[in-house]
């Protein structure tokens, strides 16, 4: 489906907006994750989203992100995205800053949204934000 310029402009000022509302620490934490980031998805994993992540898109929106390996992997293949994150980073204390500590070169593309799903996806709606891939890794129940 093609967008035309309007749309696509309003969609640019409305992810500024949201993007503002989750701002980046300051300063780069220090994190017990060994740097550099290292990518561990599988060749087949990586396939499947080579086969399925266009390189122009525009809005990524990924639901579970962890320390950031697949957020970086996607936004390499799609390097003039923006990559809307949601997760909460509840499963420890450090998680948050690891994924900022491992994402933290690709901080001017992604938005680490702390939020549970339903609140991310409400927010999306609210802010109507129309990504072109949509990743869902969140629910590990």
């Amino acid at each position: 489906m093609a967008v035309n310029a309007d749309t696509y402009r309003s969609q640019v000022v409305r992810l500024r907006q949201f993007a503002a509302d989750y701002p980046w620490p300051v300063s780069r934490p220090e994190s017990a994750v060994l740097d550099p980031p290292v990518c561990r998805l599988s060749p087949a994993h990586k396939a499947v989203l080579r086969n399925q992540v266009p390189r122009d898109a525009g809005l990524i929106l990924v639901i579970g992100a962890h320390r950031g390996e697949l957020v970086r992997y996607l936004c390499d293949m799609a390097p003039t995205s923006t990559a809307i994150v949601i997760d909460t980073w509840a499963d420890s204390a450090e998680s948050y800053d690891d994924f900022v500590e491992q994402t933290w070169a690709y901080r001017a593309q992604v938005v680490p949204a702390r939020l549970d799903v339903a609140a991310g996806i409400t927010r999306i709606r609210d802010a109507e934000l129309i990504p072109d891939v949509v990743y869902f890794d969140g629910d590990h129940t």
